[in-house]
């Protein structure tokens, strides 16, 4: 499973600055596009593997996020693996952008060491935390971090998703020497990439070293990169 934290510093910076909804298209350096798609990859996942063979199950609903962390088998003991459960999960807040009520069942023996590991994160999260409270009777921990904008998974899933793959995939030929003079799609996939991801659109355009033509075509599925003739380069 890919980390949470890219191995390059620049791709950790760029992917610390998309999560604070300010971040570029893509990375300054092309060469880790693999490695980003690894991520958030990593990012939609159910489950997380800690502590050599322990689960962090993370759920998102629609009135809070519910995370459990389970044995599974692991050998280690209960303390290392709320702690690795811990980190695991503040960092998982945000390469995911969740925020709102939080929730976690933390094993008994060692939830305070859990509960420190979480919150020594909260330090340099772009969005605000309320510090971890619990356990409560039913033995949960709970807080509270500030949200803004849309999650990883409404990123990456349905309208806004196929508009920022498509500003990708457009960057990504351009420097397999391509040249991009469009994006043809669904008249919600061109709306989407004028209001809430113009930031992104500028970006990519800054890239290029040229404006693209947003091209309406209902009932489109993918979004098609068109070059200079008029021809598609690539779909996605």
């Amino acid at each position: 499973m890919a980390s949470v934290c890219p191995a390059d510093p620049a791709t950790g910076a760029w992917l610390g600055s998309l999560q604070s909804g300010k971040g570029s298209v893509e990375p300054a350096n092309p060469t880790v596009a693999p490695e980003i798609d690894a991520v958030f990859a990593d990012g939609l996942e159910l489950s997380i593997e800690v502590a050599g063979g322990a689960v962090l199950w993370i759920e998102q609903t629609r009135a809070l996020v519910a995370a459990d962390v389970d044995r599974a088998g692991a050998l280690a003991a209960s303390t290392e693996i709320n702690i690795a459960a811990g980190q695991e999960l503040a960092r998982h807040l945000r390469l995911r952008r969740l925020g709102g009520i939080i929730a976690v069942d933390f094993l008994r023996e060692g939830q305070g060491e859990g509960i420190a590991a979480l919150g020594a994160f909260s330090a340099g999260d772009p969005w605000p935390w309320s510090p971890p409270h619990g356990p409560d009777g039913s033995g949960l921990v709970s807080f509270q971090r500030a949200r803004s904008g849309q999650d990883l998974r409404a990123l990456t899933t349905g309208t806004m998703a196929l508009a920022l793959a498509g500003l990708r995939r457009a960057t990504r030929l351009a420097r397999g020497g391509r040249l991009p003079q469009k994006l043809r799609a669904r008249p919600e996939v061109i709306d989407v990439l004028r209001t809430d991801l113009a930031e992104a659109l500028a970006d990519a355009e800054s890239r290029l070293g040229n404006a693209l033509d947003l091209e309406r075509r209902v009932g489109l599925p993918s979004v098609q990169v068109i070059g200079r003739n008029d021809e598609v380069l690539d779909a996605v």
